[in-house]
């Protein structure tokens, strides 16, 4: 999974400043997905610096290297308006101070406040949408809460940069709800791995996948 071919075109936007923040309020110690885009950008020579909630977990050795930084004193499953709103709070004097020019939004829920203080600041915001927010059981269920994920979202989306998701399906249903905007595919690549030669399979196996 290569996130330079969507980082923009040459390199002069990073210059003087090759930090790229990386917002996220997800189990960093799960999020496959946001390790490797921060790998990602520090094989270009970059720096990825993670901006999280704290994570239910321990994030091990494939974490050891990236700038990992933990704005709250609970995970967001511990009470996700509070460590929400906590989150919020902290990044806000960061964003308004940092000089770091590309920032990656790794899911929806801090989008639409870091999309408006990165138009406000000129700041190229990339929104990587694994998911369809809206149609998550928790929100979908929700009249109400849904209307409000559907404007706090939809805000993010027009005043945010390109937008990256991770299926064809996903890449259909964000192009339809931004006809404006660039949307492309980064797919969920599994990493390479030695498998050694093994006779074929005669037990059944269960897989278990998420996303698309």
């Amino acid at each position: 999974m290569e996130f330079s071919r969507f980082a923009g075109k040459g390199r002069n936007f990073l210059k003087p400043n090759p930090t790229i923040l990386i917002l996220i309020l997800a189990d960093l110690a799960t999020d496959h997905r946001c390790r490797k885009i921060a790998a990602s950008v520090k094989r270009l020579g970059l720096v990825p610096v993670i901006l999280c909630d704290k994570p239910v977990g321990g994030l091990g050795a494939s974490w050891s290297g990236i700038d990992v930084r933990v704005l709250t004193r609970r995970s967001h499953y511990q009470g996700f308006l509070r460590a929400l709103l906590e989150y919020l709070l902290r990044v806000t004097p960061i964003l308004l101070t940092t000089s770091s020019p590309v920032w990656i939004i790794e899911d929806g829920t801090p989008l639409f406040w870091a999309a408006l203080i990165g138009r406000m600041r000129g700041k190229r915001v990339i929104y990587d949408a694994r998911e369809i927010l809206l149609e998550t059981p928790a929100i979908r269920s929700r009249p109400s809460r849904r209307l409000v994920w559907f404007l706090w979202l939809g805000l993010g989306e027009a005043l945010c940069g390109p937008l990256l998701t991770v299926s064809p399906g996903f890449e259909r249903h964000y192009r339809a709800r931004n006809p404006r905007k660039q949307v492309r595919l980064l797919p969920n690549v599994p990493e390479a791995v030695a498998v050694p030669d093994k006779p074929p399979l005669t037990t059944p196996i269960r897989l278990i996948y998420q996303g698309a």
